[in-house]
């Protein structure tokens, strides 16, 4: 969790959607996360499901 953190940057980069069919697509990117006491680079999943309201996040993973 973040919690009372100063100075954070998130860089997305090498964004990819990938459309499953009609209703599920895969987006994945990579996340470049930077605070003052912790960084990260990861390779991220989104996996994004269509609801008669618009599109909804059912996962998000870590793929290192």
């Amino acid at each position: 969790r973040i919690k009372n953190k100063k100075n954070i940057k998130i860089e997305i980069t090498n964004f990819n959607v990938i459309i499953l069919n009609e209703k599920n697509s895969l987006i994945e990117f990579q996340q470049d996360y930077k605070s003052e006491s912790f960084n990260d680079k990861v390779t991220k999943h989104l996996i994004l499901i269509r609801h008669a309201d618009g599109w909804k996040i059912a996962g998000e993973y870590i793929v290192r």
